[in-house]
């Protein structure tokens, strides 16, 4: 919605003088093929969800001896959702649509839980032992059921009933799974001084083959509290602490092990096919972390620093396997790829964070947090040396990331932008894109390279050299979504009944593609009535000069030229030409509480606190990034599975909303 709203030519108003939604005028060729109005899709179009939920559960405690006891607990969730999609007939300028169509959908999850635990404490001096054994049993359940029709003759009443039955189909499903888990730990503490913790856990799950079915995670951890031996002397530092920890946890994914049949239209009626292919070798991912970390207090706590580095190894990681189309994977009667241990992964991080006491007097009182945060992500295995894996957004023009080994996962895939050919001169002394036989593009104003045209980098060639061409062996990873720096610092000031509290976040360091600037600058679209940035009117302008040569009379221009066939792919090339840093810092949330004093509280009769709260979030936010909002995260839109969902592509983002709340909290 947002990438049409700025699309849209402002001269196409919301409504029309009759009352009747605006949209492109057939009459007019400026306004013919204007975006379809937004506003107009929003109204007319209904979207409704219902979800029931109900979570709850219940243990019980039995202390069998001293130090020994026995707790169960039951657990469970019922989930009842319901939606319904409904598409009337319109017509708003050159976008009709004919046939009405309603579409209704509902899905019902259950899930429960059973877990026993059987603990042992005991006391001895300053030696503290607990041991710990638990089991825990949990099992799930999902169905759906789509039904869809078209052709109603009424828009009032959102009915399947109600449409052409020959229209109608139907879709479904239904599966369950399971997971059995066993967990064994046992802690030891000396005087508060040594502290050692162990523990192991088995998990099974029904996600997995007989073969591969249960996976085994230990972990250890201990530290080391410095500050409590006899030796230590350092007074302005009450505490200090060394701990390292090593482990491992599991992740089972969503399956693959099965091959589930669908549905399918044969010519001898309605037959069954694979969803997708199978894998019964698949196997469970496990990431393994080691940890060193510290705990420091100065000044009697009013200072405390917590800092931590890890490094983490994920092994098998659970991934759809990208086979080509030519194995059947892609088009009707296609089967999908199967879910695999892709490969490994391999994380170094930091975190540091500082929580102080500023100013504590009787009346008022500063205290802050700073938390920073940062990590290298890199990929040490794919399933063959050579692989890579890509993430194709066919919706959005074939936009594509790729993960390789030795660098971060779903790195930006595109070309190097050189700026834009200024004379015919620097055409023929650089690398041009070929036709379909490898020959050079001919320079020609009307049917191939041309001054104004973009300038892509020559990156290499088939035998990893440059080669004097652009084609494919030229895409490179041109940026990563992934920050290099986050955090968050949050400052807190009280004075009597006041409390004021501010948190500021921030990331330094990511890329952000800005697909939308990019299609918002397209000059070559100004036939369709789109509404372009600014910047798109100082697109490039060749002349041709006296003595014949052919130059820009705008040189510093970043925008190419206009023309009808782009075989040089000014528009269709994804470039670092639209690359932006995501860095910002923003003023996430501003609250100011007032409470009642307690001496006008105690002469009331019911009443023992009230509490009045003003916040403000997402105030305002410090960046660069030319877009809405550099917060841009994974999409989440439509067409979105796992092997096509884009991370930090702004393609009409929705920016983050300020929100204002007025609270009052009353304790009877």
């Amino acid at each position: 919605m947002i990438s049409t709203a700025l699309s849209i030519s402002p001269q196409v108003p919301v409504k029309n003088i009759d009352g009747t939604w605006g949209g492109g005028d057939l009459a007019n060729g400026a306004d013919r093929y204007v975006p379809v109005n937004p506003i107009a899709i929003a109204s007319l179009k209904t979207s409704k969800d219902v979800r029931r939920k109900f979570t709850g559960g219940g243990n019980i405690q039995i202390n069998l001896i001293k130090g020994l006891i026995f707790r169960t607990s039951v657990n469970t969730s019922l989930d009842n959702y319901s939606g319904l999609r409904y598409s009337p007939k319109y017509e708003i300028g050159w976008a009709i649509n004919t046939v009405s169509e309603m579409r209704d959908f509902s899905s019902f999850n259950t899930w429960w839980s059973l877990n026993e635990l059987l603990q042992y404490s005991k006391q001895l001096g300053d030696h503290y032992l607990e041991a710990m054994a638990s089991h825990e049993a949990q099992a799930y359940t999902w169905r759906t059921l789509n039904g869809a029709r078209q052709g109603f003759l009424t828009d009032d009443v959102f009915d399947l009933n109600a449409g052409d039955a020959s229209t109608a189909s139907n879709d479904g499903g239904h599966g369950d799974g399971s997971k059995d888990s066993y967990l064994g730990r046992l802690v030891y503490n000396y005087a508060e001084r040594y502290m050692l913790t162990g523990s192991v856990r088995w998990d099974g799950s029904s996600r997995f083959g007989q073969n591969n079915r249960w996976g085994t995670f230990p972990a250890v951890s201990t530290a080391w509290r410095i500050s409590k031996e006899s030796w230590y002397t350092v007074g302005f530092m009450n505490e200090a602490k060394l701990r390292l920890e090593w482990g491992t946890t599991g992740n089972e994914g969503g399956g693959g092990i099965y091959s589930p049949l669908r549905s399918g239209a044969t010519e001898w009626g309605t037959g069954f096919l694979p969803n997708n292919y199978s894998n019964p070798n698949l196997k469970w991912e496990s990431t393994t972390t080691y940890n060193a970390g510290f705990n420091l207090g100065f000044l009697q706590n009013r200072i405390q620093i917590e800092g931590d580095i890890y490094k983490k190894n994920t092994d098998n990681l659970l991934m759809p396997n990208p086979l080509p189309a030519y194995m059947g994977v892609q088009g009707t009667g296609s089967i999908g790829t199967p879910t695999v241990n892709i490969g490994a992964l391999e994380n170094i991080g930091w975190g540091i964070s500082i929580n102080s006491t500023n100013i504590d007097t009787k009346d008022f009182t500063w205290s802050s947090n700073f938390n920073i945060s940062g990590f290298r992500t890199e990929i040490t295995k794919l399933y063959s040396n050579t692989a890579r894996v890509l993430r194709t957004a066919w919706w959005m023009g074939d936009f594509q990331q790729v993960s390789e080994i030795g660098k971060a996962p779903w790195q930006f895939l595109g070309y190097v932008y050189d700026g834009l050919y200024q004379s015919l001169d620097d055409i023929a002394n650089s690398a041009v894109p070929v036709d379909n036989s490898g020959n050079r593009l001919p320079v020609d104003q009307y049917n191939g390279i041309w001054v104004g045209d973009v300038k892509y980098r020559d990156i290499s060639g088939p035998d990893g050299k440059p080669d004097g061409i652009i084609d494919i062996n030229d895409q490179t990873t041109i940026g990563s979504p992934w920050p290099k720096l986050f955090g968050g610092f949050t400052n807190t000031f009280s004075y009597k009944g006041f409390e004021l509290n501010v948190l500021l976040t921030f990331t330094q360091g990511n890329d952000i593609y800005n697909r939308l600037a990019m299609q918002n600058s397209k000059t070559n679209e100004v036939w369709s009535s789109r509404n372009l940035l600014i910047n798109a009117f100082n697109y490039a302008k060749p002349v041709t000069n006296p003595d014949g040569s052919v130059t820009l009379e705008n040189p510093n221009t970043n925008i190419p030229r206009i023309t009808d066939t782009d075989l040089n792919g000014n528009w269709n090339r994804f470039s670092t030409r639209w690359m932006e840093d995501g860095s910002f810092i923003r003023v996430k949330n501003i609250s100011l509480s007032y409470r009642l004093p307690k001496t006008l509280m105690s002469k009331t009769k019911y009443l023992k606190d009230i509490r009045l709260s003003l916040s403000a979030q997402n105030m305002l936010t410090f960046t660069k990034y030319k877009g809405y909002d550099p917060e841009v995260g994974a999409y989440v839109g439509q067409n979105v599975y796992n092997d096509s969902q884009t991370i930090g592509v702004d393609a009409g983002h929705y920016p983050l909303t300020p929100i204002y709340t007025f609270t009052v909290n009353v304790n009877l």
